[in-house]
């Protein structure tokens, strides 16, 4: 038993750090923004700036600005790897993580964005990577559902490799 637990060990441990300098580029999502709706209707931007490996593989610090039509707000977060990653070929795999990112209390529209973060790879420099949840005010008056992603990033980058 203990030999299949140094295995699994060792088996991830290699395969995460393989792949730190790739999940590093995939949530920077070279410097763009990651865009979706809040609420199913208004626009929101979120940047990730800042990838900090400190407690890796189990929990990746961030820091970023998220965007609400004009309402920027710094953030720090985690994101935290979720139990169900499936590890195995690098080009192939998809990670999942919980994130939770906790906005500057500036003001009354600021709070906690908290979900599941999908990431597939698609090769060693893109990746499909898909956040999914709610935001809730510090106040817990507002809680909407959230959805964003690079998905204008990666039609961008596949069109330039098809080419």
């Amino acid at each position: 038993m203990r030999l299949i637990y140094l295995f699994v060990f060792l088996f991830s441990t290699l395969f995460f750090s393989q792949t730190k300098e790739a999940l590093e580029t995939y949530l920077l999502n070279d410097k763009n923004a990651f865009v979706g709706k809040i609420n199913n209707g208004a626009p929101i931007l979120v940047n990730i700036t800042e990838v900090d490996f400190k407690a890796f593989p189990n929990e990746i610090l961030v820091k970023g600005k998220s965007d609400v039509e004009g309402t920027v707000c710094e953030f720090t977060g985690t994101l935290t790897l979720d139990s169900n990653s499936q590890m195995g070929n690098s080009k192939m795999s998809t990670l999942f993580y919980k994130f939770d990112f906790q906005e500057q209390k500036l003001h009354e529209h600021t709070g906690i964005f908290t979900g599941s973060l999908a990431m597939k790879t698609l090769t060693d420099n893109l990746a499909l990577v898909v956040f999914e949840g709610n935001w809730e005010s510090y106040s817990k008056k507002m809680r909407f559902p959230v959805y964003f992603d690079n998905n204008e990033l990666l039609k961008t980058k596949l069109l330039e490799l098809s080419k």
